[in-house]
């Protein structure tokens, strides 16, 4: 999951608090606002969120506003940005990557910020924050299948390949 969605309807224009929980610990308000007698959607990403929560744990939802009114939540939903491309999906950085065993090596000209390892539902099996420039990823944690691999290096650029793990 990369993102969350929801839409909101309020009777007035509303400014409203969003908070995650993992059980445990819970986000910085993520500050919303809406307009009044009409639906908003929000699209929140996640990995703003991460440094602060366990995602994976994500417990509760809450909702906080300085004022009593009434407000509807809809569709609310995590999602995934679905690759739809063969071998290549997002070309943005000089990230190399071969399968070598049971391993799978990443390779950049400049750090890597995050790598992450997801399944075709989204489901993410694995998020690695790095500043280094080479990463090895062990694929027997995997199931078999086709995977997702998604690298962002130090300057934001993003790189995203599918793979099959047998």
């Amino acid at each position: 999951m990369e993102q969350l969605h929801l839409d909101v309807w309020t009777a007035e224009t509303e400014t409203f608090n969003l908070y995650l929980s993992d059980g445990n610990y819970e986000t910085p308000a993520i500050n919303m606002s809406s307009r009044g007698e009409e639906w908003k959607s929000f699209n929140i990403l996640l990995s703003d969120y991460e440094k602060y929560i366990n995602l994976a744990n994500l417990y509760s939802i809450r909702m906080e506003a300085n004022r009593q009114s009434i407000y509807y939540v809809d569709n609310l939903y995590f999602y995934s940005t679905p690759p739809t491309d063969n071998s290549v999906i997002q070309q943005g950085s000089d990230i190399t990557y071969k399968i070598q065993g049971n391993q799978l090596l990443l390779e950049s000209q400049i750090p890597l910020q995050s790598v992450v390892v997801f399944d075709v539902t989204g489901r993410i099996s694995s998020n690695i924050r790095t500043t280094a420039v080479c990463v090895t990823i062990d694929l027997n944690q995997l199931n078999s299948g086709v995977h997702f691999l998604q690298m962002v290096d130090s300057e934001g650029k993003m790189k995203t390949i599918k793979f099959v793990k047998r």
